[in-house]
């Protein structure tokens, strides 16, 4: 569907996170694909199983695509911190708030007081971000934001993004109005690029029937 309404559009496709098994066996040879802790010993018998597998994008295709003035970008498997962040990591602005920012805001309004009222905005600068909620009767806390941290994530002060590790130990948190909170402090460095992969594969099928009675004469024994 995805590649479908592309070529409707006329547009070509911007983004791709699709594997193809013989390279990820080549790369498998060479050591150059590990499992995830505590996964277990990756096999080529394992990666033969699936029929497909992505890799998870940092924000690298999306500010490729945006600076190829592409208005949408439809893209496969990505980390959600990277959509966010790929728009000031490609304007130049500091990896520690940009790639915070996106982390706190990669879920929309969690990160506020009231998580159904919409969204936030990020204001990011040289020295760290701003974030706001959208809604006039919603807020931010330093409380709200950093508990953010902790969501989908192993370790509060550490995530682990394609090529760098976001260190928010030493950040501060604190509260610029009664509905924005200012974050500073945020440190990162750079690690060896790599990328989360996620394979799925058939085990079997599933076989589901539906029938229907109208027969009146037979409903009637129905329960009886």
């Amino acid at each position: 569907m995805r590649h479908a309404i592309v070529a409707e559009r006329g547009r070509s496709r911007r983004t791709h996170s699709e594997q193809t098994g013989t390279r990820l066996a080549d790369l498998f040879g060479n050591g150059a694909v590990a499992p995830l802790p505590p996964a277990p010993l990756l096999t080529k018998e394992r990666l033969a199983e699936c029929d497909h597998i992505v890799a998870l994008m940092g924000y690298e295709p999306f500010a490729a695509a945006l600076s190829e003035g592409a208005d949408i970008v439809l893209a496969g498997r990505t980390t959600d911190t990277a959509v966010l962040a790929a728009v000031p990591l490609m304007r130049g602005f500091p990896a520690g708030p940009s790639w915070h920012a996106g982390k706190i805001a990669e879920c929309g309004g969690l990160c506020t007081t009231s998580t159904r009222r919409g969204g936030v905005m990020l204001f990011i600068d040289e020295e760290g971000f701003d974030v706001e909620p959208l809604h006039i009767d919603n807020s931010c806390t330093p409380y709200s934001v950093s508990a953010h941290m902790l969501y989908e994530n192993a370790n509060p002060y550490l995530l682990k993004e394609p090529g760098i590790l976001l260190d928010a130990a030493q950040a501060t948190y604190v509260a610029a109005t009664d509905r924005r909170v200012r974050v500073t402090g945020s440190k990162w460095r750079t690690m060896p690029y790599t990328m989360k992969l996620e394979g799925a594969g058939q085990v079997g099928f599933r076989t589901m029937v539906f029938s229907a009675i109208a027969d009146p004469k037979v409903l009637e024994q129905l329960g009886r």
